[in-house]
């Protein structure tokens, strides 16, 4: 629709080209006089509309595209391999129409939003989406890749909370076409190694570590080699260490040492856990868990990292 400012414009043009009679009031001339200005009054008109359609499809550039359809939101991003951001709302949500006008219009977040897909989700009639996502209050962002799964999320909205937002949505990977066909494979046969790993190792090189251990995981209960699940174990309690998940990265470092106590690798496996006890202030157990570091393994190359970890070990070496 016309705005009122565009209106008021392109009555002026039709005002400024109307036809003035002559004072003479020769009906003859004053014909010919209006016959000539008909094509002057039309190219004011066309100069008019394509100004407005121009400046209508600008202003239309210059704003978010929302999606409603979830479904149809996931099948663009996989095709195009890009992240998704669902934005959880509500008619009656009153912070949702303070973000929709403070924080949704900025130029900023309008010129990020171009690497999403972005949906709409309506608090109270898309239940299932709200269940999947663990939604318990609005507004709520949930940043997703192409085929869904969360990554990250914020809740709730306050002036302040723009700059937390866009740290977010700036940390999401903008390109998911790398595992395009591995993230479609396990839609079809979700025990696919090859795709489990390569999607796994996709979030671990960028740090999402949460999600890469759900595959790491997942292919834990698929592995029969010993080698790739040395490497797994290896790698699931590390990425549980980064995301302060202490107890679980004891727990995967223990099940190491018990299923392969004779491993060329065990000294991660003691350096994971000792790095463990460091971090719940437990020094004591670190100081045992490097002891038997330089026992077990005098040559490996995380002893000096350990020394690094324990300050104390390093004085009592001398």
């Amino acid at each position: 629709m016309f705005s009122k400012h565009k209106l008021l414009l392109f009555a002026f043009s039709l005002q400024s080209a109307k036809f003035i009679p002559s004072q003479s009031g020769n009906k003859i001339i004053d014909k010919l006089k209006f016959l000539s200005i008909i094509p002057v009054m039309k190219s004011f008109v066309f100069s008019t509309l394509i100004f407005i359609f121009i400046f209508s499809h600008s202003a239309n550039a210059q704003q978010i595209i929302w999606l409603k359809d979830y479904k149809e939101a996931v099948k663009i991003a996989k095709d195009g391999g890009k992240p998704i951001i669902l934005d959880f709302t509500a008619s009656w949500c009153k912070p949702c129409r303070k973000m929709d006008s403070e924080f949704w219009t900025r130029a900023d977040v309008i010129e990020i939003s171009k690497d999403f897909v972005c949906v709409k989700v309506d608090y109270d009639n898309e239940k299932t989406l709200v269940d999947k996502y663990g939604v318990r209050a609005i507004p709520t962002v949930v940043m997703t890749d192409s085929w869904g799964l969360g990554l990250n999320f914020h809740r709730g909205f306050a002036a302040s909370a723009g700059k937390d937002i866009i740290e977010k949505l700036s940390f999401v990977p903008k390109n998911f076409s790398e595992i395009k066909d591995a993230g479609n494979l396990i839609e079809t046969d979700k025990n696919n190694i090859a795709a489990l790993s390569k999607i796994a190792e996709f979030y671990q090189q960028r740090k999402f570590y949460f999600q890469s251990n759900e595959f790491y995981s997942r292919l834990l209960k698929l592995e029969n080699s010993p080698q790739q699940r040395e490497n797994l174990m290896l790698n699931i309690g590390f990425n549980n260490l980064r995301v302060g998940l202490t107890d679980d990265a004891k727990n995967i470092f223990d099940k190491f040492q018990k299923e392969f106590p004779k491993s060329p690798q065990l000294d991660m496996a003691i350096y994971g856990t000792l790095l463990v006890f460091e971090r719940k202030n437990q020094f004591q157990d670190a100081q045992k868990m490097f002891d038997q570091l330089k026992t077990k393994f005098p040559k490996s190359s995380l002893i000096p990292q350990a020394e690094q970890i324990l300050p104390q070990s390093k004085s009592q070496n001398k």
